[in-house]
């Protein structure tokens, strides 16, 4: 009964949950990072990488086809009060001995895609402007 149970289990998750995350998903760009740099407290390698967007959830996900790589992060949006931006591109902030991945902007979209980060990482308003 307990093998049932957990079969059923098994089940409902493949046809139903995984399903319903998964369709909010949406490939905006394909972009070649050409170091290394983190997302959150993923490492990830140079290359080129699917940016995904969840708009439910305000997540992002990195997906490196060649490789396997990908990672994850919690966003929120920053709205812009000017013309939405022409091209796909990630923004990133080097600490000292990491680029670090902060925003996301995508193409004729109204609004900056912001990481949220953990205390490990310095947000960009920390770093002096030049």
């Amino acid at each position: 009964m307990k093998k049932l149970v957990t079969l059923a289990g098994i089940l409902f998750v493949v046809f139903c949950i995984e399903p319903a995350f998964g369709q909010y998903w949406q490939t905006v760009a394909k972009v070649k990072v050409p170091f290394e740099f983190v997302v959150g407290s993923t490492t990830m390698p140079a290359g080129t990488y699917a940016v995904q967007l969840d708009s439910e959830a305000q997540a992002l996900c990195l997906f490196n086809p060649d490789n396997g790589s990908s990672a994850i992060a919690l966003l929120h949006n920053i709205y812009l009060s000017t013309d939405a931006p022409i091209e796909t591109k990630l923004m990133f902030a080097f600490d000292g001995q990491r680029h670090v991945l902060h925003q996301v902007v995508v193409d004729r979209d109204n609004h900056i895609h912001d990481l949220i980060h953990g205390t490990e990482v310095a947000e960009l308003a920390a770093f002096p402007s030049t």
